[in-house]
Parts: structure tokens; sequence; C-alpha cells
């Protein structure tokens, strides 16, 4: 049984920030230097200064992760990021931009507990992904988890979310990178009962890791590292979730129709990182894996409170 829970995370404040596109990041830019360096220019507060936070004249060993944790604090203090009143699960869409309506895949975005995750073959994770949560305490990068769903109960609730929240125009619309080519759609669901049912059809179906292995082995040493320094954890410590996009156990059409050109000119323009976790989990539509997570959408607090509310509240 895998167990699946609601948060209250920091999110962009759309009346500071007037698209969400210009300042979520794909997850794999800091394999590029030059995707790095453009979407710094994108937007003052690109959560690319968060994940892959360059390196300056001067610098001392830690000074990059130190960084990233003070425009966190800085963006909460002027109100670009704000943090969510009350715990939700969040519906999220992708499809190609401009393309039919059967061209598109979606379902949550929630927290799950690290330990029904694990796969047999854990890798040793980048040092840097661990870094930048230590430092911030926050995670932005979600891995990607399939989930069935036999009676529909689990998709079909994302689905209906998603078509109340364009109804309501509460519908955030992004499109990945410079390219136009995935247009992505995000939806808060605080409702209890559809939150409660949501979480409960997760925990009767089986839940497979599919891609971002790299982000669950951080938030491993990051939750037994805490364990280490703090004691035992209870079982609600938000340290034993791991941010996460469920989907489908079948990738969604929106990724399977993209084209061999449309792959290559992501991979030129964020690094070929993307391509070669597509290829380990058995790649489709010309290198591109599906779902495409995106850094920024949600800051998931992996310590609770957050350290630097304290911070400002006595400032």
């Amino acid at each position: 049984m895998a167990k699946a829970i609601p948060f209250a995370p920091l999110r962009y404040n759309l009346d500071h920030v007037s698209s969400l596109a210009e300042v979520v990041a794909p997850a794999e830019c800091g394999a590029c230097e030059d995707a790095i360096n453009r979407l710094y220019k994108r937007h003052p507060a690109n959560v690319v200064r968060v994940i892959a936070n360059r390196s300056e004249p001067g610098d001392e060993a830690n000074d990059r992760f130190e960084r990233a944790t003070e425009f966190i604090e800085q963006w909460v203090s002027e109100g670009v990021l704000r943090r969510d009143d009350s715990d939700a699960i969040y519906a999220f869409r992708q499809r190609i931009a401009n393309g039919e309506p059967s061209d598109e895949t979606f379902g949550w975005i929630v927290g799950l507990r690290i330990d029904d995750l694990l796969p047999a073959d854990m890798p040793v994770g980048d040092v840097d992904d661990l870094r930048w949560i230590e430092a911030t305490e926050v995670a932005t990068v979600p891995v990607v988890a399939a989930c069935t769903d036999a009676d529909g109960s689990v998709f079909d609730a994302a689905s209906a979310a998603l078509r109340a929240g364009e109804d309501a125009a509460e519908s955030a619309e992004i499109e990945i990178g410079d390219l136009g080519v995935i247009a992505h759609s995000q939806v808060r669901v605080d409702d209890p009962e559809t939150v409660r049912a949501v979480c409960e059809a997760v925990r009767s179906g089986t839940i497979r890791l599919q891609t971002r292995q790299h982000p669950l082995a951080a938030a491993v040493k990051f939750r037994d590292h805490l364990a280490e320094s703090v004691g035992e954890l209870p079982e609600d410590h938000p340290a034993n979730y791991v941010l996460a996009m469920l989907v489908g156990g079948k990738r969604g059409a929106a990724v399977a129709a993209l084209s061999a050109e449309d792959a290559g000119e992501f991979e030129a323009e964020f690094g070929d990182r993307q391509s070669r976790q597509a290829e380990a989990s058995g790649g489709i539509g010309g290198g591109l894996p599906g779902p495409v997570p995106l850094a920024g959408c949600i800051f998931y607090p992996v310590v609770a409170p957050f350290r630097f509310d304290a911070n400002i509240a006595s400032s």
C-alpha cells in the first residue's frame, strides 16, 4: 500500500508574477550552462536560482547553496512566494500545445511516502541534489510515479478538477522552456471529500516509480540525516514523504506524440540528461519522457515549519 498526503506548499503568487512560464524551469536544466543563463535572464525570481544557482567569482564551497536559501527567503518576504493556508493536492495536465484534446496526460501532485517508492536498485544520487535540499529545506523537483486506477477513482477526479478550475479561470497555463511544445495546467484541490477519496484510492492501488530517481535518493538521504540529528521522525513528518507527480499506468498521448525533431530541440535547449533519463526508463517520443516534471510549480517543505518563516517573523 502506498500513502499519499495533501500538504501546504509555497507557491508563486500570481499577483506578483504575471506568468508562471517566466519562473518555472525544466527539472534537468542544471546540465546546461547556456540554459541556466537564459533562465536567469527570464525573470529575477526564476526557480533556477534555487535548483541550479550558478557560481559567482570568489565563491567558496557553500556559497551557491546559501544564495539559494537567501533567494527563497527574499521571495517570501516580498510576497513573490506565498504559503498555502491549508493542505491540498494539485491536479495537473500536460498536453501538446495546440494539439488535439486526446493528446494529453493528467494526474496529481501529492506527497508520497518515501518507503513506498524505494526501488530495489536505488541509485546513489547526485550530491548536489541533497545539498540543495539541506540548504533550502524545500523540494521543488518532483519524482514521477505511476498508479493503477482500475475504477477511475484517482484520475477521473483529476480530470474533473481541471475542468472545474478552467470554468472558474483558476487554471495556470505553463509552456515548457522556449519551445511551446508542452502546455501545463495546474489546479489546487482542497475539498476534504475529494482529497480523502483520492488518497484512499492511491492506497488501494499499486505505485511504481517511473522516472526522477535521483531526487528520491536525495530525499532518502535528507530524511536519514535528519533522523540521525534529531532522533526518530514521527510518521507524519514531511521528510518521510517526497514531492511526486502521480500519473496513470500508461504514459499520456501528449508525450508519445512528440516528434524526434521536437525532442532534438528540447535536448539542444536543456542538455542531454533528460534524454538519458528517458532511455533508462524506456523513453518514447524520440527520447523525451512523460510526463515532463517542472521545477518551481510547487515548493514542498521537507521540514515543518519552514525554517525561514521564523526568520521573517522575527525580522
